[in-house]
């Protein structure tokens, strides 16, 4: 029995529980694109708080096993549970419908980027309802990306602390301190997509950006020839990216002043202009 047949049935399993209003097929597999290195992930929306049986009872049901059951983890709202059904390995993940519209009500007055309940509301847009496809439409309308949050996102990312070894930027290439240079273009990278992510309206589905070639391919609005001169640059080598990671950085912070406003920009004109140690 192949991966996907096996992935139906546990999803099926799950929702004969009689507690579970949907659940998706979530990562990589779930976004169409996946490959070898791919894990399986199942999303799965309990309609009240689970039991611990309810949440072994799926793979059993199957004749497979459940490796790890995870506590709840409250910092997250979120149940989790390794399971193997007939050689997948399969990760699931569980929140409550109460929880999933809490969230969406709070994205649209946030107090900070909120970056959890960002890469939730990614997963939910990005994901491959197997089960409950109306309510999933439901809650994608309902976490349309708000103005504010694009606002408190690009605030987050352009903030002087995220970019402070960038202030000596200059100094560290001519030194050729290398270490920290590369740690200083690291930083830049997120704080690239973040902030583009921010200006595009669209949900952060990874903290470190994975799959970033196909998330730059989505920037409607980036400085010119963006994922080209980013993704070049990052061949270079960290002394000789720096320059045009900094051109694209000023162009960012440019765009992100024509588009929101609302962001104080100045914060950061010191960090553009740099200066030497």
């Amino acid at each position: 029995m192949d991966q996907p047949e096996v992935t139906q049935q546990l999803a099926d399993q799950y929702v004969a529980t009689g507690n579970v209003s949907a659940v998706m097929l979530a990562g990589s597999l779930g976004r169409g694109r996946g490959d070898e290195f791919s894990d399986v992930e199942l999303d799965v929306y309990w309609t009240t708080p689970p039991s611990d049986d309810q949440r072994r009872t799926p793979a059993l049901a199957l004749g497979g096993e459940v490796t790890t059951l995870w506590p709840y983890d409250a910092d997250d709202a979120e149940w989790s549970e390794d399971v193997r059904v007939r050689g997948v390995d399969v990760t699931v993940s569980g929140f409550t419908t109460a929880e999933i519209g809490r969230w969406t009500t709070s994205l649209a007055a946030p107090d900070d980027l909120y970056l959890l309940r960002q890469m939730r509301m990614s997963a939910i847009h990005g994901g491959k309802p197997l089960h409950g496809k109306e309510l999933v439409a439901q809650w994608r309308t309902a976490a349309a990306y708000p103005d504010n949050l694009a606002v408190a996102t690009a605030d987050s990312f352009l903030a002087p602390s995220r970019l402070s070894r960038w202030r000596i930027w200059p100094a560290l290439v001519q030194r050729e301190d290398l270490a920290m240079l590369q740690r200083a273009c690291s930083e830049v990278t997120e704080v690239l997509l973040g902030t583009l992510c921010a200006v595009n309206r669209i949900y952060i589905e990874h903290p470190s950006f994975k799959w970033s070639r196909h998330l730059a391919s989505r920037f409607a609005l980036a400085p010119n020839d963006f994922s080209e001169r980013f993704f070049y640059a990052l061949t270079l080598g960290p002394v000789h990216s720096a320059p045009e990671l900094h051109t694209l950085l000023t162009q960012t912070v440019q765009l992100v002043a024509s588009d929101l406003p609302e962001v104080d920009t100045s914060k950061i004109e010191s960090v553009l202009k740099g200066r030497s140690r």
